[in-house]
This record gives C-alpha cells, sequence and structure tokens, in this order.
C-alpha cells in the first residue's frame, strides 16, 4: 500500500480540482492529477495523493466501486512509477503496447519523406557521414587522445559505461529533492532519507517572503555511495502523495563549507550567512580582522559544531561576579577583595547561588531542566559516548556579558528569523533561543557563533531535543523570563529565605545554602509551598504517548485557568528487552493548586492518543518530591562521605571546607597527599547527616574551583585512601595488560 491512489473511469468533464474537492473528505490531499491526451481530451482516470497511507487506505475503503455523478469509479492504489508490479500496458497512449506500436507505426508511414526528420537532425547525420582527419590517420588519432585534457581522460577502463548522474552523486554525496508536498518538514526528510545511510544535513528551501516550503529540498549524506542508493532507491518513489524526482546537487560552494554541528549543518550559500551576520547588529560594530585574528575566528567558527567542546551549563564568571555583586548590593570591587583569603570560595559559592537561580528561572520558563543537566553530563570527553539528541529550532546562547538585556537578544537573533521565544534568566548566565523555523536556527548558528557581544564572544550550542514541554505562546516574539526590578542592572530574587548576613563570604554562602535547601534551583518552591495538589495524576495514558504530547494537550486548559504546565512527566519501566517502555500513567505540574484544579475539571475524561484519561490530585505525602536532597539521601548506597573529584592543586583544605560549609556541619575534609607533600587532587568530604551531603552533592557538583570544574561524587562508607589506591593500581594493570609489551631489555655485560 503507498499514499497514492489511481482512480479510473472519471467522468471526461471533470478537472484537477473538483477531482482534489471530491477526495479531500478522506484526509489531505497533496496531489491531484487527471491524465489527458496531447490534445487535452480527458483519458478518463486520474491519481490522487495523501498525507499518510492510512488516509489513502480510507480513501480506497471509501470511495472504491462509488459514483460520480453517473459514472462508476474503481479505486486502487498506485505503484511507484516504473516499478515491476505493474500490469502490462493496452493503451494506444502508453508505450510498450501493441496499440502503441501500431499507431506509431502509422504515423511515420503517413508523414512525408522529408517531414519525418527535421533540418537540424539531416544536417547532423550529415556531419557523422563525413570522416573525421583523426579517422583517416591512427597517428594523429593517438596524439590527440594522449594530448587531450587530464578531466576528459578515462582514468578506468569502464569510465565511458558510466552514467553522468551516479558519477555526480559519487563526488557530491549531494542530493537535489523536488515535487515535495508543500506541507513535508526536514523531519519527514530526514525519516524517509535517514534509511538509506547517514546523514549530514537536510534542508528545505523555504520562501523568504512567506516562510513556506517551495517544495524541494537538499539531502547531504556523510558518505557518497548511500546518497547514490538513495537516489535509485527514492527517484520516482512515493511520498506524502507525491512522486519525488531525486537529482544530482552541486556541491555547496567553499565559503558554505562551514557546518553548524551534526545534524544541524549548513545548508545554504555563504552570502546568507553573511547578510544574517551583518543584519544582527547588536555589537557587531567592530571592524573585520584580517590576517591571524581571521584564520582564528574562521577556524573557531568551522569548529563551533563540535560537541566535545560544548559545555551546557557553562556560565561566564565575570558574570556570575556580577551577578553576586548586584543581588547583595556591593560593587564587584568589594566582592573580588584581592585582599580576601577565600575569594576563590567565595566565587564559587556565589557560581552555586547563580546556577540554582538560572535553573528555577529557566523552569519557571518551561524549560526541561534535567535535559539540560544530561546535556550538561554528557559534554566534553564523554560527547561520542553518551550523545544527547539535539534540537533543530532551539539555541543555547553561553559566556553573555552581565549588561545584555533582552531587546539585545531579540533583536540579534530576531535577524536570522523570526522567534518563537526567548528566554533570558535574571541572572544573564545564559540564555535560551527558540526559532519558528530550523533553517533560520541554522543561519543564526552559522552568523552568530563566536560573534563579539558587547566586548565578548558569543558561545552558541545546539539545545537539548524537547527541552521546552510546552509549544510556544500564542503570537510575538516572547520573552518568558522578566527582570523582577525592571531596571538596567536588577537585582536577583532570593532562592528561598533569604537572610541578612553581615560580609560578603557569609552572604554568599548562605544563598547557596537556601538554594541548596530549596532543592537545587529546579523550580520547585512555589509547587512545595502550594502542596503536591498541584501536579494532576494522569491514568490510561496510552502506551504511545510521548512527554510532549502530555504537555501540549494539557497546555489549553492550564492557558486557560491563568497558569501554565512547569513539566510533564510519563512514567517508565524496564521491559524484557531492557528498553524504556511506558508505565501507562503520568504527572502533569501545574503553577498552583488552584490551576490543577481548574484544568482537572475541564480535562477529566478527554481523550488523548485513543485513550479516554481518569484524572486526579496527586496524593503524594508532603516533602516527598519537594525536597530532592532528602530523596537523594534515602536512596540505597549513599551515605554521608562525598569523594570531590578534579581539585586544582592550588586548593588547600580551607578552601574546601569554606566551600561545603554553608549545607552543613563538615565532620572532617581530608585531601591526600603524596611524598612531596602536594595534594593528589582528590578530597573526602564528610558530613553529619546524609541530607546535609545530598545538598552539598547537589548543589556543588560542576561548580568551578580555582578555574577547574570538581567533580562530585558519592564515596563508599569504607572507601579512604587504601581502597582509591588499590583502584587506581587495578586500572592501572588493566592498561598495561591493553598496551604492547615493551622489547626486551638486554643484560649488562652481554655482548
Amino acid at each position: 500500500m503507498t499514499s497514492r491512489v489511481c482512480i479510473k473511469g472519471i467522468p471526461k468533464q471533470f478537472t484537477d480540482e473538483r477531482l482534489r474537492e471530491h477526495f479531500s473528505v478522506k484526509g489531505d490531499v497533496t496531489d491531484a492529477k487527471v491524465v489527458r491526451c496531447k490534445d487535452g481530451t480527458s483519458r478518463q482516470f486520474g491519481f490522487v495523493g495523501f498525507r499518510s497511507v492510512e488516509e489513502a487506505e480510507h480513501a480506497v475503503k471509501y470511495f472504491n466501486r462509488t459514483f460520480i455523478g453517473t459514472a462508476r469509479i474503481a479505486v486502487e492504489f498506485a505503484e511507484k512509477y516504473g516499478g515491476g508490479g505493474l500490469a502490462r500496458p493496452w493503451s494506444k497512449y502508453s508505450e510498450g503496447s501493441s496499440a502503441h506500436r501500431l499507431v506509431v507505426a502509422k504515423e511515420a508511414a503517413a508523414a512525408p519523406e522529408g517531414a519525418r526528420m527535421g533540418i537540424r537532425e539531416q544536417r547532423k547525420l550529415a556531419r557523422k557521414a563525413r570522416a573525421a582527419p583523426e579517422e583517416e590517420d591512427p597517428q594523429l588519432a593517438e596524439f590527440l587522445r594522449v594530448m587531450q585534457p587530464r578531466r576528459q581522460a578515462a582514468i578506468w577502463a569502464n569510465d565511458d559505461a558510466l552514467q553522468p548522474a551516479a558519477a555526480a552523486i559519487e563526488e557530491t554525496g549531494r542530493l537535489f529533492v523536488r515535487n515535495l508536498p508543500y506541507a513535508a518538514t526536514e523531519a519527514d526528510l530526514v525519516e524517509a532519507f535517514g534509511e538509506h545511510g547517514e546523514l549530514e544535513e537536510v534542508h528545505l528551501v523555504v520562501d523568504k517572503a512567506t516562510r513556506k516550503s517551495r517544495g524541494i529540498a537538499l539531502v547531504q549524506f556523510v558518505e557518497p555511495a548511500d546518497a547514490a542508493a538513495a537516489a535509485a532507491a527514492l527517484d520516482g518513489a512515493i511520498f506524502q502523495g507525491r512522486l519525488l524526482h531525486v537529482l544530482p546537487a552541486r556541491a555547496p560552494p567553499a565559503k558554505a563549507a562551514a557546518k553548524g554541528g551534526d545534524q544541524n549543518g549548513a545548508g545554504e550559500a555563504a552570502d546568507d550567512a553573511a547578510g544574517a551576520s551583518q543584519a544582527a547588529g547588536g555589537g557587531g560594530g567592530d571592524p573585520k580582522p584580517t590576517g591571524f585574528k581571521a584564520a582564528r575566528e574562521a577556524a573557531r567558527r568551522a569548529d563551533a559544531g563540535n560537541r566535545a567542546a560544548w559545555n551546557t551549563l557553562f556560565m561566564r564568571p565575570d558574570t556570575v561576579a556580577a551577578a553576586v555583586a548586584a543581588h547583595y548590593g556591593v560593587s564587584k570591587a568589594e566582592l573580588l577583595d584581592r585582599d580576601a583569603e577565600d575569594l576563590p570560595a567565595r566565587m564559587a559559592l556565589g557560581e552555586v547561588h547563580v546556577v540554582a537561580l538560572t535553573k528555577r528561572a529557566l523552569g519557571e520558563a518551561g524549560a526541561d531542566v534535567a535535559a539540560l543537566e544530561a546535556a550538561a553530563a554528557a559534554g566534553g570527553s564523554a560527547a561520542a559516548s553518551a550523545a544527547v539528541p539535539r534540537s533543530a529550532t532551539a539555541l543555547l546562547a553561553k559566556n553573555l556579558p552581565y549588561a545584555v538585556t533582552e531587546a539585545e537578544l531579540a533583536e540579534l537573533f530576531g535577524a536570522c528569523g523570526p522567534l518563537a521565544r526567548l528566554v533570558l534568566p535574571p541572572t544573564r548566565a545564559l540564555a535560551l533561543v527558540e526559532f519558528e523555523d530550523a533553517a533560520d536556527a541554522r543561519r543564526a548558528f552559522r552568523a552568530l557563533a563566536y560573534k563579539r557581544l558587547h566586548h565578548v564572544p558569543l558561545y552558541l550550542e545546539w539545545a537539548p531535543a524537547g527541552v521546552f514541554a510546552a509549544a510556544p505562546p500564542a503570537a510575538g516574539v516572547r520573552v518568558s523570563v522578566k527582570d523582577r526590578d525592571g531596571g538596567a542592572a536588577p537585582t536577583l530574587a532570593a532562592a528561598g529565605k533569604e537572610e541578612e548576613e553581615e560580609g560578603r563570604t557569609a552572604a554568599a554562602a548562605a544563598a547557596a545554602a537556601d538554594a541548596a535547601r530549596d532543592g537545587g534551583g529546579d523550580g520547585d518552591d512555589d509547587v512545595a509551598a502550594a502542596g503536591e495538589s498541584a501536579t494532576i495524576y494522569v491514568k490510561n495514558l496510552a502506551f504511545g504517548t510521548a512527554r510532549g504530547a502530555l504537555a501540549a494537550h494539557f497546555d489549553a486548559a492550564v492557558s486557560g485557568a491563568g497558569g501554565r504546565v512547569r513539566s510533564a512527566r510519563v512514567s517508565t519501566r524496564k521491559g524484557a528487552d531492557g528498553k524504556e517502555l511506558s508505565a501507562g500513567f503520568g504527572f502533569v505540574e501545574c503553577s498552583s493548586e488552584e490551576v490543577a484544579k481548574a484544568a482537572l475539571r475541564q480535562m477529566q475524561g478527554s481523550v488523548l492518543d485513543g485513550h479516554k484519561l481518569v484524572l486526579r490530585l496527586s496524593m503524594r505525602k508532603d516533602g516527598a518530591a519537594a525536597d530532592p536532597a532528602k530523596a537523594a539521601a534515602k536512596a540505597p548506597g549513599k551515605g554521608t562521605k562525598l569523594v570531590v573529584r578534579n581539585v586544582a592543586f592550588e586548593a588547600t583544605r580551607k578552601d574546601i571546607v569554606a566551600l561545603f560549609g554553608p549545607f552543613g556541619q563538615v565532620k572532617s575534609c581530608r585531601l591526600p597527599k603524596k611524598f612531596d607533600g602536594s595534594h593528589r587532587g582528590f578530597a573526602f568530604v564528610d558530613f553529619l547527616t546524609k541530607q546535609e551531603a545530598a545538598a552539598a552533592a547537589a548543589a556543588v557538583a560542576g561548580t568551578h574551583l580555582y578555574g577547574r570544574r570538581l567533580v562530585v561524587e558519592w564515596a563508599a562508607a569504607e572507601e579512604g585512601l587504601d581502597e582509591l589506591r588499590a583502584k587506581t593500581a587495578a586500572r592501572s594493570r588493566a592498561d598495561d595488560d591493553d598496551a604492547p609489551a615493551p622489547a626486551a631489555k638486554r643484560k649488562k655485560g652481554s655482548a
């Protein structure tokens, strides 16, 4: 079965428009055509294409053996053009039939001798009849064959048999696809062409004025052989009711070779990227660098899509210091007092505080903080083994200066295309920018990566897939997080209970501890205050329902009640093969208890993916999910001791205690040392209770101390220096076993 149907017995007066209108009652019609003769008369059959195979199947069952006026039609599935399932041709209009051969023979016999061949064809035959000079002289023919240009010479013996189209595809690995349905998306093309090999980029050409598809696309494969196989399989194939036409595409210009990263690579010409870069003002007034600087900037832009260099939750230290100073009403000079003994710990605690507030603000704006944390864990050296799917329309902007405003970012990114939403937390540490069209997002990535914004380069990264659980608001450029005080340098709202402390170090420590007690800044403060009744328990979910579909189903009802969907989750379980399967129920978290109750009343009994939902307020015990530190402390295998790795060699025990002290009472802190007196780059921190250890682990993980990113892990209760030495020795022995054996040394005194 295909998504294209063939209709036989159509009345002669039927047009393409009437055929489309007649069959559109059973689905989305992408193509409708009545086959006609050369003189325009109808051959009384045609083709109708539907968006999906299911719609075509319904149309066949509904319309087959029905009547259009007084004509009875037959509807059946269409076969691929040139496929082996076609019946033997019998019509006089179809090539290959005996009736067609008779018609051609009669026309040739009836035509005069001179009219059978045009003047141009006659001249070509006359030129071919004349003998060429090289044909008369074999030595001249050999000389011309040897001295012909290299591009015309045959390198292999079978070069002449190679088809030009196949040769072009083998050279570039790029395909030009036309006759696409206007409703087709890049995701549809990825699904269709991805079956034949790994794709590097898919670019759907859209009209710049209307932002609608033009029905053509460019598909770039990683391996040219896969492109050739895809062209052979899909040329003339039925795709969403239309017949694809696949041609070899020319290689992109050298200036457009800089890619946007992974599957979101560049697909447009370099002049588009340059035009977008010039249109995006916002700090691009500096003259273009030349020489070494230009080469270095070009290399950075070309490497912007390297996932190993991405750090999702990277925050500019200067922005962190400015945010903390603005929050406590002090200057940066006072905060970064050069004579202070605890300056590294003070900056680390400030980063903890800013990270907590940033996560909370992103959660309030509808972003999935867990997806960002998973992407951060999969960055760096783990990018190859733990790849995280990336969005095609959402960008993560980092290394922002604290003075940047939402209007500046909207103008900067809006020059590349319409924005769906823009989220800038009050901390100014990073921003999430979502475009309406994937092509605009790619253009922005190419044009703005490492572009100067104020006085610093802009770091761009593709956001994780599904970073936004709900669809963007209705219209316009949406800015989801407002400055709480509305000033040019806004102060930050405290995370949880704020306490006025004397001294800047005590203030930063109190803020970090408050953020940790509120759950690491995941945006659960008002939910915890309102109780667990702000979460709706959803039963009877279809096993194929995803988190995004669940959030979109409740979004309209929650928005109508004056709230927002903060998160949606589908519970899973492990199947027999180890894969995650839906458990048939989920949770939708609203912004308040009143909004959750109103949405429950409205959505009770609604149908999602063919299943009637059963809703009730979540009745978990208070604090079961409001305090992740307590939940983490109850997990098996987690005690009160933490291992802190990647500690800078400049750090001291006093710095570690100052960093972890605000989260609870530290019983002991040890930095194992070498024989020369320097420590080994890791530390043990033991807390009085499990809850304090869990809060510290959740808050400090990923914080930078002396410029190095700390890795916080749980330590076994009995794990100490001897156990770590044993583990290190075991790893060394495993590495030695894998390494090649060294050459045997000669004994002393041997000849």
